[in-house]
């Protein structure tokens, strides 16, 4: 006579109700940004994700304006408020071409020029310090450098960045060159890109020649 074995246990195959159970959380928040994301329309999200960039510019742009104020501030130089303003705007709308660029920049006077430095790097330039034409081409042996950035006047020596810029070509250095000087004179010396004597100027330098590299 054959025995009948009743269990009450659910048997080991079946329909997976434990996994689909855990996964309606996900399905559910999917289909509330889906609805979201019909109700609203694309380009309605779309606009408010530019309207956020915007904002996240201009908090940068705020913060690259206080800096170059003070650099302006410091030279005493003649830049406007809407000097100051459009130089920090270009550069917050600029920020990729800037950040990881190489600057080299060479004065035997460094603390001069450490505000513009500041602002330099906190756009995300790699700013390297060199005081003497000789420290600057052994800078120049170590890395390739996007931009140098020079004074004209060195010590006793009141011409000290032209002959330096003179060497250039025979050194192989092909980088755009800015003269930031203490008094700025026309016309642009040889061998030089520019040349400024003002923070904002020099910003606008800057960011030329870089999309000049760039391009």
């Amino acid at each position: 006579m054959s025995e009948l074995n009743l269990s009450m246990d659910p048997p080991e195959s079946g329909f997976p109700w434990e996994a689909v159970v855990g996964l309606l959380p996900h399905v559910l928040w999917a289909a509330v940004v889906v609805a979201i994301f019909v109700w609203i329309g694309p380009e309605a999200i779309r606009s408010a994700l530019r309207r956020l960039s915007k904002v996240g510019v201009a908090g940068v742009e705020l913060e690259f304006r206080d800096e170059l104020e003070a650099a302006v501030e410091a030279r005493e130089k003649p830049s406007t408020p809407e000097d100051v303003a459009r130089a920090s705007r270009r550069l917050a709308a600029s920020a990729p071409l800037v950040r990881g660029s190489r600057i080299l920049w060479v004065d035997d006077q460094p603390e001069n020029n450490h505000l513009d430095v500041r602002l330099l790097r906190s756009a995300g330039a790699k700013v390297t310090l060199a005081e003497s034409t000789a420290e600057a081409f052994r800078e120049m042996g170590r890395a390739h450098f996007d931009i140098v950035i020079s004074d004209i006047s060195r010590g006793d020596d009141p011409t000290a960045g032209l002959r330096m810029a003179e060497i250039f070509p025979a050194r192989g250095v092909s980088s755009p060159l800015i003269f930031y000087v203490g008094e700025a004179r026309k016309p642009i010396p040889d061998g030089a890109f520019g040349v400024t004597d003002r923070p904002d100027e020099l910003l606008h330098l800057i960011l030329d020649a870089l999309a000049r590299l760039r391009s």
